[in-house]
Order: structure tokens, then C-alpha cells, then sequence
């Protein structure tokens, strides 16, 4: 929108008149029809009866509007359209009326820019009128103008109250004979090409069409149903009324990829733990950090205890390997990459493995002997060398687990626990099982995630929780959203280093950080965290936006509905996209991986592609960069996954 044109045109005219709807303001739906969805939603939502539950008022709602304007045209009230529902009772249809026009009332936004041109006209001394063909009633549509911040307008023209519209022209008459001003005295700015345009220009009114330029980057409900594809249309209407607000494309990013995700898990999660009567809500970290402020943004006046822990899975699992040492379960408890080193695994075990070079060798194996790490169970070397460790490795694992006890316990850990972290494979839970086992008060573990599914842990777990996936719901999401765990991670990660272990200070036990995975020694961040804080700044922005005009009031929020842009992103990313995370690294499980590895682009020797695709933890972005071709990328890698699984 060409804003200083613009303005330079609404200082040739007297009176400059603006268009309300999808001009002035905006509705946080896909379509105005939506609307009787929504009504037709909260009306059922508060009958208790099924008997007294309604059906198809959408399409009753529709033709009784087009029964109405056939009598009256497009200066019908909503009165009028009201007389046409023959089939609810009188109180039925007062009940209707009223839930329509409250969502009226909340569900509209301004369009900033337009605004802007608004508050100019009022600036430099212009008369400024709104004209709109509306049938709600005219205190109506001052309070919706009025929430959004459309103020000290000079005149206000409705349709169904002068009961004359734009559609032939003659409320545009009534406006000039009211302010006493000839046509070509009014420049007016509206989105409706014959409503707006046409016919005030016919009348010698100056026109400026406005369009709704704003395009989604993401935005396909392919793999929704009928009910998560209705909520996503509000999902996506709102994203779009508000992303020129938005500064940024990586901020744009969180506030239209990740914010639905964020603000649908803690919404999701709110009403789990409340269900569910938990004592406490224990985020662990890092995505918890991030997890518990939007929570609190979203219910400042929870109050259920709620604690952020400095945990990490180096500092949670190597504290509990003693409480059940056997092999198999030790390398159960550790997270597995498709290939691991020796020295990569014997620091998972919690030792340095430079003490252990002798031993290492007795067996057959160096440091940098690679392993298959899908199936260390099977492998008797890996076995072996396990048990010639075992006793060092318990005896550390004893040590650590004094320090953690005692965090807990500082942390008044015991209960009915919620424990909130990003998920994937069970390893986190599986420990705060076993500690649970050893505690000295009755303790509950329910575990809360993003995804679950303990499949690759082999072990069962009690109370696990997915938003996105779990091994009840959507098990297949698993699948892809280990295609882009890479960028999804460090998304939602806090800005401050992994948790390593604990010390003592001043009886106080604090976290021990590890150094320089993203934060360099003099404390600044590494591209990778400064991307993170701009991408959390816009889901922030998201959930304050989402708080602020109660959308959730108006249809459940599904877990398909919240995820499916991440899903798009992750999937079938844009250029642009890939490019901001293009070459940043993913050193979580200690070897080399890029989230887009443009190291490994031949087809043969060291650096294949093959290579190159299990090293990079976005896989649908890794192939786009690679082959530059419109192919079904995520197809190829879902069906890679199954086929190695």
C-alpha cells in the first residue's frame, strides 16, 4: 500500500470517507459467513440439552439475509434477516441474535495502514466520515469501531439505518446532502470494486480501491477435517489481519509458524493439568522456559504451582543410571543418532573417555570407531566394553544423583507432577519415573509434550501426554516432525546454555552450564540464539495479539489446527526459509549435524548426500537446497523413514 501517495491525494479533498469492513477493519474469519458457524458452535456449546442442540444455521442464517434483501435490499437490519429464521422459536432466535452480534463485537480487527491514513485525514484538519452497507445497527458498529481504536470520526453512515445503501448509490447522496459538500469534495477509500469504487465514482466521488495485499507463507488445510479446517480459517484470518504489525521476516516467522504451535500446547496443556488435579507444573529445560511464559500470558491468573528446573537430559539421565544399571537399560536411557562414535557414547555414560583409552583398546575399539547407534543392544563389543565401565559409571551416576536429589528437593519436587518439555522419545519421563520409584514421598509423574512416542526408548511409561502426537493420536506426525526437529528445537529453546550438572553455593544448589554450544565465553549469542529471541519475540507478539481478541472463545483449538504451519514450514519449506537457517548447527546428540548441510552435495565418496540428509535435522530442507526441484520432498523422506524403521 503506496501510504505517502495517499496522503498526498487526501490533502486534495474536503472530506475524505472510508469503507468499513475489509477496508477500516477486518473480521478474523476467511469468510463473513464464518460467523454463523461460530454462533451456531457457542450456542450448542451452552445448551445442556441435546434435544435442544441446533443444526445447519449457517446455511438458514445465509438465506434468510438474501429472503431479507430481497424485501429491503441492502438497507435490511438484522431485525429484518431475524424474521426470516421461521424455524426456531422467538426466544431461540433473540438467543442467536444476541451470540452473533457479541461475536461481531470481538471478532474484528483494524487494518493498521488504512488506520494510518485515517488518523492522517483527522491530523491535518479533514473532514472524515465512515460509510458502510451493514445491517447490524448503528450502536453496533460504534463499538466495534471503537475496540478498534476508529475514533472522532465526524459522521457515521449505516444502511440499515438511513434504510439506503451504496449498492444503487443513494446513501452516497444522503452523505452529500448532510454535510452540504458536492461529490467531487469527497475522496473515499473502500475494498469493493462495484460498491465502493464504481458507483461513487458515478457519482463524481473521487475513489481509492484498498486491497488486502497481506499473503500467508504458509497457509493449506489439505491434511485437516472439516471442523480443524473451520478453526484454522480463524487461525489463518487472524495471522493475516495482523502481520503488518509484524517487523521482521524471522519474527513474522514465530508469529505465524510457531505461534499457533506454542499458544495451542499451553492452551491444551492448561486444561490437562486442571483436569487432572495436578499439585504443580514443573517445566523442565530449555523449551520450557518459553512453554511457561506463554502459559502465564495466557493465564495470568492461574494458580497452580508452576516452576521452571534447569534440567537437562545430560543432567536427569546420568543421575539415575545406578537406580537400574543393566546394560540394556543404560542404553535405553540415552538418546541414539544413527551413527554414534565411542567416545560420543562413553560421554553419554557420564565418564571421560581419555581415561579410558586402555580399555577402550582391549576391546577392540578406539574413540573414533563408529557405531551403529539403532542397535547397541545387539552389539557385544559395545557390551563389553559397558561392562568393564560399569562400576566407574555407577559410582558417578551416584555422585550426580546426590546433587540433583537435593535440587529437587529445593525445588519442592514430590506429588502429583506435571512435568512440560518438547518431547520426542520418553528419556526424560523414563528417569523421573525411576526417581519417583526412590523418593521419600508418594510421587506421580504425568509427562506433557509437543510429540511422544516411546517406541525407540523401549521402555513403558506411565501418564505420557502429546499435543501434536502420542502414541493414542496422530502417531504418523511423529514421523515428520522428525524431518525438521532441527529448526523446530531451536525455535522454542531459552537463551541460555544446556544444563550439565549442579554445584553447591551458599547452600544453594544452581545449575553448572555447559559452554559454547550458542553462546560464545563473553556471553554473547551465536546467530543461532539471535534468531531464536526474534522468532520467541513474534510468539510472544502471537499470544498477546491471540489473548487480546479472545479467538479462542469462538472455536476449540485442535492440535492439527495449532501445528499445521509448522507442519507446511517443516515440510514444504520456502527458499527464504531455509535460507535463515541455512549452515546453523545441531550439536545436541555430539556429532556434527547442520540443520541444511551444504557440505555434503556429491553423489559419491565422504561428503554424499546420503550423508549429507541423515546429518541434516531438516530433511525436506536439506533436499530442496540439494536437487532445486518442485518435488514431493517430505514423501521422499517419510518413506525413507518407514522403509529404514
Amino acid at each position: 500500500m503506496n501510504l505517502s501517495l495517499y496522503k498526498e491525494k487526501i490533502k486534495k479533498y474536503d472530506v475524505i470517507s472510508f469503507d468499513m469492513y475489509d477496508t477500516l477493519v477486518h473480521r478474523n474469519v476467511d469468510n463473513p459467513n464464518d460467523i454463523f458457524s461460530i454462533v451456531e458452535y457457542l450456542y450448542n456449546k451452552q445448551t445442556a440439552k441435546q434435544s435442544e442442540k441446533i443444526e445447519g444455521f449457517s446455511e438458514k442464517r445465509i438465506y434468510a439475509y438474501q429472503s431479507a434483501y430481497k424485501k429491503r435490499k441492502a438497507s435490511c437490519n438484522i431485525d429484518d434477516i431475524y424474521e426470516f429464521l421461521t424455524d426456531y422459536s422467538n426466544n431461540t432466535k433473540e438467543i442467536l441474535k444476541t451470540i452473533e452480534i457479541d461475536i461481531e463485537k470481538k471478532i474484528c480487527v483494524a487494518d493498521s495502514q488504512v488506520l494510518d491514513l485515517f488518523n492522517y485525514a483527522k491530523k491535518i484538519g479533514k473532514r472524515v466520515i465512515i460509510i458502510s452497507d451493514m445491517y447490524l445497527h448503528t450502536n453496533v458498529v460504534k463499538y466495534i469501531l471503537k475496540s478498534c481504536g476508529v475514533l472522532d470520526y465526524d459522521k457515521l453512515y449505516v444502511s440499515c439505518s438511513y434504510r439506503k445503501s451504496k449498492t444503487d448509490g443513494k446513501l452516497y447522496d444522503v452523505c452529500c446532502s448532510e454535510l452540504n459538500v458536492k461529490p467531487g469534495q469527497i475522496l473515499h477509500f473502500g475494498d469493493g470494486l462495484k460498491n465502493d469504487i464504481i458507483r461513487a465514482a458515478q457519482k463524481g466521488i473521487g475513489t481509492i480501491r484498498i486491497k488486502n495485499s497481506a499473503k500467508l507463507d504458509y497457509n493449506n488445510n489439505y491434511a485437516l477435517n472439516k471442523e480443524e479446517t473451520f478453526a484454522y480459517k480463524i487461525q489463518q484470518s487472524f495471522i493475516k489481519n495482523h502481520m503488518e504489525l509484524v517487523e521482521g521476516e524471522v519474527t513474522k516467522l514465530g508469529f505465524s509458524v510457531f505461534g499457533p504451535l506454542v499458544v495451542g500446547f499451553c492452551t491444551w496443556l492448561h486444561d490437562e493439568v486442571h483436569s487432572k488435579q495436578m499439585d504443580k507444573v514443573l517445566f523442565l529445560a530449555r523449551e520450557g522456559l518459553l512453554f511457561k511464559t506463554i502459559y502465564e500470558l495466557l493465564y495470568p491468573d492461574d494458580n497452580i504451582i508452576k516452576k521452571y528446573l534447569y534440567i537437562s537430559r545430560k543432567s536427569l539421565v546420568e543421575p539415575t543410571y545406578w537406580i537400574v544399571p543393566e546394560y540394556e537399560n543404560i542404553i535405553k536411557s540415552i538418546a541414539k543418532s544413527k551413527e554414534i562414535n565411542i567416545k560420543a557414547l562413553i560421554q553419554r555414560w557420564g565418564l571421560e573417555p581419555e581415561q579410558y583409552i586402555d580399555v577402550i583398546e582391549n576391546t577392540g575399539l578406539s574413540l573414533q570407531t563408529v557405531l551403529d547407534g539403532q542397535h547397541l543392544i545387539d552389539d557385544l563389543r559395545t557390551k563389553k566394553l559397558y561392562e568393564q565401565l560399569k562400576n566407574d559409571i555407577i559410582q558417578q551416576s551416584k555422585s550426580k544423583y546426590k546433587l540433583l536429589e537435593k535440587y529437587l528437593i529445593q525445588e519442592d519436587f514430590g506429588g502429583k507432577c506435571a512435568i512440560v518439555d518438547i518431547g520426542w522419545n520418553g528419556g526424560m519421563q523414563n528417569a523421573f519415573e525411576k526417581i519417583a520409584s526412590i523418593w521419600n514421598e508418594a510421587t506421580e509423574i504425568h509427562g506433557y509434550y509437543i510429540g511422544i512416542n516411546t517406541n525407540n526408548l523401549g521402555v513403558p511409561l506411565h501418564n505420557i501426554n502429546g499435543f501434536v502426537y502420542d502414541e493414542k493420536h496422530h502417531a504418523d506426525n511423529r514421523y515428520l516432525i522428525y524431518s525438521f526437529a532441527g529448526p523446530l528445537e531451536l525455535s522454542l529453546t531459552a537463551i541460555h546454555d544446556t544444563t550439565i550438572g549442579y554445584q553447591t553455593i551458599e547452600d544453594k544448589i544452581i545449575p553448572v552450564f555447559g559452554s559454547g554450544e550458542y553462546i560464545n565465553e563473553d556471553g554473547s549469542l551465536q546467530p543461532e540464539l539471535l534468531y531464536t529471541a526474534k522468532i520467541q519475540k513474534g510468539i510472544i507478539q502471537y499470544t498477546k495479539a491471540w489473548m487480546s481478541e479472545g479467538l479462542n472463545n469462538f472455536a476449540d483449538i485442535m492440535s492439527e489446527t495449532s501445528f499445521n504451519n509448522c507442519r507446511l514450514f517443516g515440510l514444504k519449506p520456502m527458499k527464504k526459509h531455509i535460507m535463515l537457517f541455512y549452515k546453523f548447527r545441531a550439536n545436541d546428540l555430539g556429532i556434527e549435524q547442520h540443520f541444511v548441510n551444504p557440505k555434503y552435495k556429491n553423489l559419491f565418496g565422504k561428503n554424499n548426500i546420503i550423508k549429507g540428509f541423515w546429518t541434516s535435522t531438516w530433511k525436506s530442507g536439506y533436499m530442496k537446497m540439494i536437487f532445486k526441484l518442485p518435488l514431493p520432498y517430505h514423501k521422499i523422506y517419510i518413506y525413507m523413514r518407514k522403509k529404514i524403521n
